[in-house]
């Protein structure tokens, strides 16, 4: 298959993926957060030995489908159980280390699935790296996840009561909306900013894996510090402030012609995102703590919307304005998100 065609394995599973984060808002209401994480996780697993086994094309992109499913379910769920189980002040630490989990997977998975593609066939990253994954993790969520009931007041509801509730909220409104514009605006960073480098200062590939690895670890430390930072400034404060940064950054950025300087910007700016993907949803997960399954869902939906309009709005910026348009484009968002914030949210309470 040709490198587009094969790319579009990543748009069915995302789109999919928004799909049933939709559909999390009822399933969310009605059972336990931890059975929801480890249902995820089988689809993970489920979609791993389907691709390891396809005979075609096809049957991968149904797989892939599957993977989106489980993503959906997972993602607001792992944030969710956060807020059930730990108390407000061990909340943003512990959504701190999940971001940067993420992130530490993406490098780790990087390095393992290409060494093991090259040595033995991509089939073999299924079986020796995913499946085996997935099952730890399984092993890890029902060891370590203790159970919680869902509250008997919610099940007394309607399956929409929790979609009004976050709705008719003009404060989970706005980090909802700020989500979906930082998220468009960190698209900047995540997808355009290595080839930004390679283009205007002519570095290699090998030169630039270095730049990028750089840039996921500085991510991963301002994830991890995070939680300190939310404690003892406020969840509002910190992601208003952070998602400000990040915004200013993007829009400075390309226009800077001095390597040592565009690199150092770029790597505050990578810790500022990290910082604010922690903020946003630790902010998010106490607006409505009634509903956080149902405001979760919305909050994953509002972060993949933001890709995808990062993703088209900066790349039409790209074609008609080059680098210094794409990053007017997308920072833009991230100024108006973190101003919308400062407006309408309101720092929850501490418990």
């Amino acid at each position: 298959m040709s490198v587009g065609v094969a790319g579009q394995l990543k748009t069915v599973s995302s789109g999919i993926a928004v799909i049933f984060s939709i559909i999390m808002l009822i399933i969310s209401i009605r059972y336990n957060h931890k059975t929801l994480i480890m249902t995820g996780i089988l689809l993970f697993m489920l979609s791993s030995i389907g691709c390891y086994l396809s005979p075609n094309f096809n049957i991968m992109m149904a797989s892939y489908a599957i993977a989106g499913i489980g993503i959906a379910v997972y993602g607001p769920m792992s944030t969710t159980i956060i807020g059930e189980i730990l108390p407000s002040h061990k909340r943003a630490g512990a959504i701190g280390i999940v971001v940067a989990g993420m992130s530490i997977s993406y490098l780790v998975g990087a390095l393992v699935v290409g060494y093991l593609s090259g040595a033995s066939g991509w089939r073999s990253t299924y079986l020796f790296y995913a499946i085996p994954i997935s099952i730890l993790s399984l092993i890890m969520v029902a060891i370590g996840i203790p159970s919680k009931q869902v509250d008997s007041r919610i099940l007394s509801g309607s399956y929409f009561d929790g979609f009004k509730a976050v709705l008719t909220n003009i404060s989970a409104d706005s980090c909802l909306i700020c989500y979906v514009l930082s998220s468009a605006a960190w698209q900047y960073s995540l997808a355009y900013s290595v080839s930004f480098v390679r283009q205007r200062f002519l570095l290699s590939t090998s030169s630039a894996s270095l730049f990028m690895l750089g840039t996921s670890l500085v991510f991963t430390v301002g994830s991890v510090t995070s939680g300190r930072i939310i404690n003892r400034y406020g969840r509002k404060f910190t992601t208003v402030i952070s998602t400000f940064l990040l915004g200013v950054l993007t829009i400075i950025g390309p226009f800077l012609y001095n390597f040592g300087i565009y690199a150092v910007l770029a790597l505050v700016c990578c810790v500022f995102g990290g910082i604010m993907f922690t903020g946003i949803r630790s902010l998010t997960l106490e607006q409505v703590p009634r509903f956080r399954g149902t405001i979760m869902s919305l909050n994953y939906a509002s972060m993949q919307l933001g890709y995808a309009l990062g993703a088209g709005i900066g790349g039409f910026a790209l074609v008609l304005f080059d680098y210094q348009g794409a990053g007017l484009a997308l920072g833009s968002m991230g100024v108006i998100g973190a101003l919308l914030l400062y407006l309408y949210a309101v720092e929850p309470r501490s418990e």
